[in-house]
């Protein structure tokens, strides 16, 4: 299958990220997610807020690229990242939620890259339901280094072949100095509201995903994913299955 992402010129046309220009974007999430983890922005216990900023966020692009054919389209594509399209981790293999709608295809290009030669590009298939997947960062690509920012696309194949109007969806990570390489945490809620204190939102987000999933019927965890949700303009969500 090296064929799906093979020039690396190709990939790096269609997605639109040769040269990382966004580091304006990066820089003003890590000073909100800074300001997030200082004690001049408590939270109490079922506070989800996240950011600390009191502006309107920027309209949130789902997804780049287009499609003429209805049986892959774009529409819907979402991840669930922060408005700001960045967010933290504290782990060395951070998992990614994305809601795929029925219209996309299953079969993806997983792109991953950083400014110090950082480049791996791995196909995978997602599973066929409807619904919040988890990602986990594919086996393939070594565990990310502490202090480094990341931009990731997922480029869904429509026709056998990536083209200039594959569906196409994507976010940044930025970690932290430190990095837990165990990451060996039991799913708790008190867990997850330490990664929300921390301004982990990687941390956050997959733990609340994991508990709602495992705990359907628990009100506090509903609450706290739900207020995640609502907070970040990803409401429409909430009734969406999470799949694994």
């Amino acid at each position: 299958m090296s064929n799906l992402y093979s020039p690396r010129l190709l990939l790096a046309t269609v997605l639109g990220i040769g040269g990382l220009g966004q580091s304006h974007v990066l820089a003003e999430a890590d000073a909100l997610m800074t300001a997030q983890a200082s004690s001049n922005f408590p939270l109490s216990a079922d506070e989800w807020s996240f950011w600390p900023s009191e502006e309107d966020p920027a309209p949130r692009q789902t997804s780049s690229g287009s499609t003429r054919n209805l049986t892959c389209s774009s529409n819907d594509l979402t991840p669930l990242i922060p408005p700001e399209q960045v967010g933290r981790t504290g782990k060395v293999r951070p998992e990614i939620l994305l809601y795929v709608p029925s219209a996309v295809p299953r079969q993806a290009v997983f792109v991953i890259q950083a400014v110090d030669d950082f480049y791996h590009a791995v196909p995978l298939r997602l599973p066929e339901t409807t619904g919040i997947v988890s990602v986990p960062l594919p086996a393939e690509i070594p565990d990310l280094i502490a202090g480094q920012q990341y931009q990731w696309s997922f480029v869904f194949i429509c026709h056998d072949e990536i083209r200039p109007d594959s569906p196409i969806v994507s976010g940044w990570i930025d970690t932290q100095d430190s990095l837990d390489s165990a990451a060996t945490d039991v799913s708790s809620l008190a867990q997850a509201a330490r990664y929300r204190d921390n301004a982990l939102w990687y941390d956050m987000i997959s733990m609340l995903a994991e508990l709602k999933l495992g705990h359907p019927e628990d009100d506090a965890v509903h609450h706290a994913w739900l207020n995640v949700l609502e907070r970040h303009h990803l409401e429409d969500l909430a009734s969406e299955p999470i799949v694994r």
